[in-house]
């Protein structure tokens, strides 16, 4: 179901982006090329449109321009057609009343195309992050990278004694990549958009600039989302946390055991586990229906103080922890998704002076 979805965002994006794309050049070269020429404005009114709940307003005027002997007429007014509010289409009727002779700007190739005013709009702009965003959905989708968080238990056996390696639901390698292949395909197509409009078309207006500036914070995340999984990469390695018993039983102590290898020296200032209870539920509120998780019980595990690690060098902590009988429901049967149903997870969070923090998550199963 991710792929094929992943696949008609894809397909979607792509088609829209060549409108988008398209609009973006026609609209560029209509201002840039066009050339001036005497008009007359032969009517002047505002347009109104309605649609479902809203209604929006454009302003419609015709004008006619002689070249060459022969006379042209056309109700072209912008380089791109857009509607907006009753006083931004007065706004513009009012500077071009019926009978006003002004300039208009033609295509020196094709008389016949033609516009009133030289102004930038900053909506084949937003069409175009619009359809980047949606395409880099569906190439993240298919990638892997925009998937469901695993919540059931995976463990490879260590020892007849009981010990279980948990594996995560990301791994630090997989964190680098995933941000990587997020900033190329979402990020940069972005700062190539944001980077245009600056550069080229400063004079859209501030309004015009919100969405592109929410664009842009949105791209600054994906750049410190990349930043930081190097940063993290680039100093330990995945952390290998152990658990003995597998699953965990209700009423009995669990023993936790982390470590890692450090890639450059590091000063570990603390590590901290956690053994957490999530609630998954769906709660009618008013006519609207909410689904959540929330934390049903947590138990903190202190994996000793804080040490200085040599490049090359081990640390392992350890650590015990244990929840009472009947404190938090056990975990569902595989597959069970009826409301509420409660998954289980082990958190590691490591936190060092001047390398990124590490933290990540271990699925659990739990049993009575």
């Amino acid at each position: 179901m991710r792929r094929f979805l992943g696949f008609l965002l894809l397909l979607c994006g792509v088609l829209w982006s060549v409108y988008a794309v398209g609009a973006v050049v026609d609209q560029d070269r209509r201002i840039k090329s066009f050339t001036a020429v005497e008009a007359h404005v032969l009517d002047s009114r505002i347009s109104t449109h309605r649609g479902g709940k809203s209604t929006s307003y454009s302003p419609t005027i015709s004008y006619e321009y002689q070249v060459d002997g022969d006379w042209y007429r056309s109700s072209q007014v912008m380089a791109y057609d857009e509607n907006g509010s009753y006083s931004w289409a007065d706004e513009i009727v009012s500077q071009f009343p019926k009978g006003l002779h002004v300039s208009a700007y033609l295509d020196p190739l094709n008389p016949k195309e033609a516009i009133l005013i030289r102004r930038y709009s900053a909506t084949p702009y937003f069409l175009a992050g619009l359809s980047t965003a949606m395409t880099s959905v569906g190439l993240l989708m298919l990638l892997g990278v925009i998937r469901s968080r695993r919540t059931e238990m995976q463990a490879v056996l260590l020892e007849p004694a009981g010990w279980q390696l948990l594996l995560p639901q990301k791994s630090v390698r997989r964190n680098l990549r995933d941000a990587f292949l997020t900033f190329i395909f979402s990020g940069l197509p972005g700062l190539l958009i944001v980077g245009h409009v600056a550069w080229v078309h400063p004079s859209i207006s501030f309004f015009g600039w919100l969405p592109l500036l929410a664009g842009l914070g949105v791209m600054t995340l994906e750049i410190m989302w990349l930043v930081r999984a190097w940063n993290v990469s680039r100093h330990i390695s995945d952390p290998r946390v152990q658990v003995n018993p597998a699953p965990m039983k209700l009423g009995e102590p669990l023993g936790v055991r982390a470590e890692f290898d450090a890639y450059s020296p590091v000063h570990m200032k603390s590590m901290q586990a956690s053994i957490v209870c999530v609630e998954h539920y769906r709660e009618k509120r008013g006519n609207k229906t909410e689904i959540g998780i929330r934390t049903r019980g947590e138990k903190r595990i202190d994996l000793g103080p804080g040490a200085d690690v040599a490049a090359g060098q081990v640390l392992e902590r350890c650590g015990t922890a244990a929840f009472g009988c009947g404190e938090c429901p056990i975990t569902g049967p595989p597959g069970a998704k009826a409301y509420p149903y409660y998954t289980w997870e082990l958190r590691l969070a490591i936190e060092f002076l001047g390398a990124a923090d590490y933290a990540g998550v271990f699925p659990l199963a739990v049993i009575a």
